[in-house]
């Protein structure tokens, strides 16, 4: 992500990316940053407690499940 422009959108596809390599847990704020190539502080305009980051990822994969099957 390195002298691109970061979306909330691609936090949450890297962090549930993460999340499912590591587990909730084990994957740091501070991993998520490095994969996105920013400082951990950045993630925090975006999103605050890593607990809303996991809420967040859970509401778009059910929103992206409830619209394929439709």
């Amino acid at each position: 992500m390195r002298g691109g422009n970061l979306t909330r959108e691609h936090l949450i596809r890297v962090s549930a990316e993460l999340f499912s390599e590591k587990g909730v847990r084990a994957a740091t704020m501070e991993d998520i940053a490095q994969a996105l190539g920013i400082r951990k502080g950045s993630i925090y305009y975006y999103i605050k407690p890593k607990e809303e980051l996991l809420r967040e990822i859970i509401s778009t994969v059910t929103h992206r499940e409830s619209h394929s099957q439709k």
